[in-house]
């Protein structure tokens, strides 16, 4: 085939290519037509798992709502700067940092239509756990709307501890989404007693 392509004018050249052209074309329309899309195959340079080493483990606080979301351990690649994966970690890996980052934003409780909602605040101090262990005796605002809690706040800067060390958390975070069950129990009783 190569012998032919070299016998080949510029002209009949240019011919074949613009068949081809209007073939692929043609195929394209087609699968537009027919709603049918090609799946994206991800490259082996994302997707081979010896891409990636291991970084810190990061404690995320969503910038929009203040919101505590968890602690993910940060996978860097080891041949693209500056890409970077966040995987959930589990429960007992200790926390390196503190990150807040922008565009996730947590759902919030559902505000019916034709309804007042006005959220009530208490203060309440406490021994508050979150889900990866640490703990702190700290006073939080406590939201809460028709005897559900919405939100639990750090009202000051707080250290919670645990055996691997100290988790720092700004004044304003939300916490209530890594609080323990016993410490949702807790913030509901103390709510009790006022």
């Amino acid at each position: 085939m190569n012998d032919e392509l070299e016998l080949m004018s510029l002209d009949d050249l240019f011919r074949e290519a613009k068949r081809e052209m209007k073939k692929a074309h043609k195929e394209l329309k087609k699968a537009s037509v027919d709603n049918t899309t090609v799946k994206a195959v991800p490259s082996s340079l994302y997707t081979d798992p010896r891409n990636w080493i291991e970084g810190r483990a990061i404690a995320l606080i969503s910038k929009e709502s203040s919101t505590l979301l968890g602690v993910f351990r940060e996978l860097l690649h080891v041949s693209v700067n500056n890409c970077r994966r966040l995987v959930r970690a589990p429960a007992d890996t200790p926390i390196d940092a503190v990150e807040t980052i922008s565009g996730i934003v947590p759902s919030l409780p559902a505000i019916h239509s034709g309804s007042i909602y006005i959220p009530q605040v208490r203060r309440v101090a406490t021994l508050l756990e979150l889900d990866f262990g640490n703990q702190a005796i700290t006073e939080v605002d406590v939201h809460f709307h028709d005897g559900g809690i919405e939100r639990v706040v750090l009202t000051e800067d707080t250290g919670f501890s645990s055996d691997t060390g100290i988790l720092e958390l700004p004044a304003g975070t939300n916490i209530l989404p890594m609080l323990t069950r016993e410490s949702k129990k807790a913030v509901k009783t103390e709510l009790e007693w006022e």
